[in-house]
């Protein structure tokens, strides 16, 4: 496809499956247990409110789960992980420490506490979600992991540039 050629995917209240391609997508399930697949391209995914599968796959991807008990999977690229107070209980099955990012602004910036549960990381939030990140060590959890405030929602489209 042509640089900057770009769509939106739109699913219905039902459980939908939607696959992108290398463009850049956006992706929206609404509600329902949806399965989200970004595939090549930097994506954004959208679960919406159910129980959501959101695969970003290759490029650097935006997964925004929603409301119920979601797993993100960003995939090869620098990802970022949104979350937000009413999400609930969330998995990040590939977090790579170091180069996603989680982005808690929705949180007011602050989770209330971290974990070990075996092998995984877990992130507590006031309002009683987290999120579990597979096979990570709590340890090695950084501020620099974390977005608090400050970003967009949505990364700049090429000509978007703000100066």
């Amino acid at each position: 496809p042509p640089v900057g050629d770009e769509r939106t995917l739109v699913g219905t209240v039902g459980a939908n499956t939607l696959t992108g391609d290398d463009r850049r997508e956006t992706l929206q399930g609404l509600d329902g247990n949806d399965t989200l697949n970004g595939m090549g391209g930097a994506d954004r995914l959208e679960g919406g409110s159910g129980n959501d599968k959101l695969n970003g796959g290759d490029g650097d991807d935006v997964l925004v789960g929603g409301a119920g008990q979601d797993t993100l999977t960003g995939g090869a690229g620098a990802d970022r992980f949104v979350l937000a107070a009413g999400d609930g209980a969330n998995t990040i099955a590939d977090f790579q420490d170091g180069i996603d990012r989680i982005d808690i602004s929705g949180y007011g910036g602050a989770y209330s506490a971290i974990g070990q549960l075996g092998a995984n990381a877990k992130v507590f939030f006031a309002d009683g979600g987290y999120v579990i990140l597979t096979g990570i060590q709590a340890s090695s959890l950084t501020a620099d992991d974390f977005i608090t405030a400050g970003l967009p929602s949505d990364p700049p489209k090429s000509g978007d540039w703000l100066v």
